[in-house]
């Protein structure tokens, strides 16, 4: 039957594989958040679990991508819907949506639950950046 399937029902792993940019600020789906969370070079990955038919996910999209344009060279950003990844959701503890996540180098340092004024999503941004300052002026002679 694999052989009679139709071009549109490509799985879903492959064809993100094949669109992956990692040069891109925003991302959809569990494979880049995969990856950017093990390879990303940049100061926080911000991720958003979301689902179609949440209302205040709807609300939070427009917020975070303004957040996320404000440090456009600086952070990775990660859709994930928990109808589509659920596993990657249940994973992380996500028991609920709007949900974010704020990653620095493979550590979580903020959760950020239901639909927040922007100054808390540039806070928990800004927390990662200090970080990398602190790191910086500590590595300097």
């Amino acid at each position: 039957r694999l052989a009679h399937q139709h071009p549109r029902q490509v799985n879903p792993t492959v064809r993100a594989e094949a669109t992956f940019d990692p040069s891109r600020t925003s991302h959809v789906g569990q494979y880049a958040l995969r990856r950017l969370y093990h390879e990303s070079d940049r100061d926080a990955l911000v991720v958003l679990y979301s689902a179609e038919g949440c209302g205040p996910c709807g609300r939070l999209r427009p917020i975070i991508a303004r957040v996320v344009d404000e440090y456009v060279d600086r952070v990775h950003f990660v859709e994930i819907d928990v109808d589509l990844d659920g596993d990657v959701a249940e994973s992380a503890g996500v028991l609920g949506t709007p949900c974010v996540h704020v990653f620095r180098d493979k550590e979580r340092v903020a959760v950020i639950s239901g639909v927040k004024m922007r100054s808390k999503y540039r806070e928990a941004i800004d927390s990662c950046l200090r970080l990398e300052e602190e790191t910086a002026a500590a590595v300097e002679p």
